[in-house]
């Protein structure tokens, strides 16, 4: 630091002797414009351009200088002037590309940036440039071509392989995008963008151990990009590691509160974990900027833990915000027809909802789950059988359908094949154990039942609704509690 001020003195003395000099002035603004005495070096700039207007040596620097200080306007007027001056030197037509585009004037950008290439046709910054136009209007293969020629006219060249690697994404061509991003990280190792890139290529390919890795890395050269820390959480919990993906959601919203993802990624924490106060105070800090789809499917998510006092309460939440919907509709439809007092009120929703031309999946399968709660079992099967593609609540909704009308060997059949993709899910034990209690196979039933409430099945009014598995989990409940006494 001593050093640097003792030049910087010696250079100020030297300009106040010499202020005509022109090596002394442009070495002294040069100076001040590291430092970010943007003022100052301009200053100097204005006094000597005011001798010499067609310096290029000034004109360039001045408008470097003005660009880094965010006037893009001066900045451009400068570089156009260099163009004029010494329009067969590529450093004007270069530099005008990037203060135009930088200003949003895309089209004139492409004009200089053609100019360079013109001059000198395998420049790799002007190559990236033209390849960077192409990509901002979505022409993608044009601009991979452009990427990869200056890839090739400059091996070493990691902003190059990094925006090829986000084009190739674009094209799909994800092998490739990949093996782009590994070439970015060799030649520019702490390179964050492209291990955060990657990581989200191994984290699409389900390399979660290896997308965990990428974005520890990234962290390393970046750490208040709260998306990393999203992206890192998502990937641990994919882990299972749920302790380390709930710090990491924490940070991300400590370091950017107003962004939804880092709470977004609290609720999949909390979902995982079946920690409802956490997915319940996650929802409400972003309650107001949630899609019509996300706000009906978090109420539906805690209307079947049969969490019904907190999906009422964000229910009412979206009432107040004056949210409407579709999807919301089915929500109010379901949680209505729970309680006294809203006959009308089911009725016009009914009506409505069953006359859309092409509701959505979610308008059908809450239609089938309000026509199963009203014993209407046709109804309800009919409904989920217009599903394109039903989830498993809307299987498991024409399960107790066809269990209700009768066709129990049918409907344990499809539980059972289902059971074999999906062995996690609770219905289907839930369903089974139902199946068996019926039929009085009470050690059977006792087993299927505790696999389900393992599992996480939490609907205690519908074993209490049904006779006979009420009767077995009552007597689990009572030699479990002897069991702890004793």
């Amino acid at each position: 630091m001593e050093v640097l001020n003792e030049e910087l003195t010696a250079l100020q003395q030297a300009y106040a002797e010499h202020p005509d000099d022109r090596e002394t002035a442009l070495h002294l603004a040069q100076q001040y414009s590291d430092m970010g005495w943007y003022n100052e070096a301009l200053d100097i700039y204005h006094t000597a351009l005011d001798r010499a207007p067609e310096d290029p040596g000034l004109l360039l620097e001045f408008g470097n200088t003005v660009f880094r200080k965010g006037d893009y306007k001066t900045a451009i007027s400068l570089f156009e002037t260099l163009t004029k001056v010494r329009s067969d030197r590529i450093e004007g037509w270069n530099n005008l590309g990037i203060a135009r585009s930088a200003a949003g004037e895309i089209e004139g950008a492409y004009d200089a940036f053609r100019r360079v290439l013109e001059l000198e046709p395998e420049n790799p910054g002007a190559l990236l440039n033209m390849g960077n136009y192409l990509y901002e209007k979505r022409e993608f293969e044009a601009a991979k071509n452009y990427f990869e020629r200056a890839c090739k006219a400059r091996v070493d060249f990691p902003d190059a392989w990094f925006n090829l690697g986000n084009t190739l994404i674009e094209l799909e061509n994800f092998e490739e995008a990949r093996q782009a991003f590994e070439k970015a990280i060799r030649y520019r190792r702490e390179f964050s963008s492209a291990l955060k890139n990657l990581g989200w290529i191994h984290e699409r390919e389900q390399r979660f151990a290896e997308a965990k890795e990428c974005y520890t890395e990234a962290l390393l050269g970046n750490k208040a990009d709260a998306r990393l820390h999203v992206n890192l959480g998502n990937v641990n919990i994919r882990l299972k590691k749920y302790d380390e993906a709930k710090k990491c959601f924490l940070k991300a919203v400590r370091l950017a509160p107003n962004d939804i993802h880092g709470w977004m990624g609290l609720r999949g924490y909390a979902l995982a974990k079946g920690d409802v106060g956490t997915f319940m105070r996650a929802t409400m800090a972003v309650l107001p900027r949630l899609s019509e789809e996300t706000l009906a499917q978090s109420v539906e998510v805690l209307y079947e833990l049969n969490q019904i006092d907190k999906a009422e309460e964000l229910l009412s939440q979206a009432n107040r915000l004056g949210r409407t919907g579709d999807l919301i509709d089915c929500m109010r439809l379901l949680l209505y027809q729970r309680k006294d007092g809203h006959s009308e009120e089911i009725a016009a929703l009914v009506k409505r909802l069953s006359a859309l031309e092409q509701p959505q999946d979610a308008v059908l399968k809450g239609l089938a789950r309000y026509s199963l709660m009203c014993d209407d079992y046709d109804t309800a099967a009919e409904m989920v059988g217009r599903i394109a593609a039903p989830d498993p609540a809307a299987r498991a909704i024409l399960w107790r359908a066809m269990i209700r009308q009768g066709n129990v060997n049918k409907a344990k059949r499809e539980i059972r094949r289902f059971m074999k993709e999906h062995p996690e899910n609770y219905d289907t034990y839930f369903l089974l154990a139902a199946i068996e209690a019926q039929r009085d196979n009470r050690k059977r039933a006792e087993v299927l039942l505790i696999h389900a409430l393992d599992r996480g099945f939490s609907n205690m009014e519908e074993i209490h609704a049904n006779g006979k598995l009420h009767e077995l989990f009552e007597a689990m409940t009572g030699r479990n509690l002897v069991e702890d006494a004793t």
